[in-house]
């Protein structure tokens, strides 16, 4: 078990205690909010597959959020989050929610996202940046995240829409609406392979990605962040531990759509085959001289009890365990 000491970011109701923690790997910190009031209020209207309302009826599983923040959109405690670092002395520093600044005025996002690229040039000189991406519909957003965040940016987190984003914008300037939810893992081995070459040739610096989908996982990363293999097993059993609202897993709630082959992406075009192993899930290759990428099939749960904010959740258990301090054998 490691624990971790975090440093709130954002604005919060006033007196609101944040309670952080993740179950089985005993992470966990507490702390008071120095919020500036009732400024964020959001609601969750979130259906599956086959849900009725009414006559209609779900033909596939989505979710809206209705939101009205006042602060976090400005990033109004940048300027006091940035001032903290010194002190505090992260490890890493993990920025998110970019989505509620989807459809802001052009000169806002700017302005903001060129202050925060200002502030992390600097405390990348002691720390490791984390980015975990979101939906977003604003091309102008889009633009002004490539250029301030991921090019001050050492990790990202991001799931199979926004990677399908990501790809179109670095390939063509435009986004992609749509992405299915359940795509093939071989397809999602190929897609973070093309991320990183999109991101070499954009000079983009980012040196680890961990893609995290409905039925798969894959971390992709340099040698800065040691062995992945520990991080993406956490990351998967957290993210079925959540979805299923319980630490102890119920094996009739699960399914596993495993390949019975991987085909494993290189850079250089060459795609290498190798038969799935249902006792060493776990696959490794080198689609590059610096990355080596870790990848599996992931537990999905039927009707699963939770799905918001998992994304968050898993990112950041990798992310723990990703640390040159936190590298564990048994």
């Amino acid at each position: 078990r490691d624990i971790c000491v975090l440093l709130p970011g954002w604005s919060s109701y006033r007196d609101l205690y944040l309670f952080f923690f993740q179950a089985e790997d005993g992470i966990r910190d507490f702390c008071l909010s120095r919020g500036l009031g009732d400024v964020y209020k959001r609601q969750v209207f979130d259906y599956s597959l086959d849900d009725t309302w009414g006559e209609l009826k779900g033909v596939r599983s989505n979710r809206f959020y209705f939101n009205h923040d006042t602060f976090n959109p400005n990033l109004t405690i940048l300027e006091a989050f940035h001032g903290a670092i010194p002190e505090f002395r992260p490890d890493i520093i993990v920025i998110s929610g970019f989505q509620l600044m989807n459809n802001r005025a052009p000169e806002q996002i700017q302005s903001r996202l060129a202050k925060m690229a200002e502030y992390l040039k600097r405390d990348r000189k002691n720390s490791k940046v984390h980015l975990e991406l979101a939906a977003m519909t604003d091309l102008n957003l889009y633009e002004q995240l490539v250029k301030n965040g991921l090019q001050n940016a050492d990790s990202i987190g991001l799931n199979e829409q926004e990677t399908g984003s990501l790809i179109k914008y670095l390939s063509t300037g435009e986004l992609q609406e749509r992405e299915s939810s359940r795509l093939n893992i071989n397809h999602i081995f190929q897609d973070i392979v093309d991320l990183i070459k999109l991101f070499r040739i954009r000079n983009i610096p980012v040196s680890r990605i961990h893609l995290h989908t409905l039925n798969t996982q894959v971390i992709c990363s340099t040698s800065k962040w040691g062995d992945q293999r520990v991080s993406l097993a956490k990351a998967m059993l957290l993210a079925v531990r959540l979805a299923c609202g319980h630490y102890n897993l119920n094996a009739t709630k699960l399914v596993l759509d495993a390949p019975q082959t991987y085909l494993l992406p290189h850079l250089n075009g060459v795609v290498e085959t190798r038969a799935f192993d249902p006792s060493r899930p776990i696959v490794q290759w080198n689609p590059t001289e610096e990355f080596t990428c870790f990848g599996a099939p992931q537990f999905y749960v039927r009707r699963p009890v939770r799905t918001q904010g998992l994304g968050d959740n898993i990112s950041s258990v990798g992310l723990v365990y990703s640390s040159s301090k936190a590298q564990f054998t048994k």
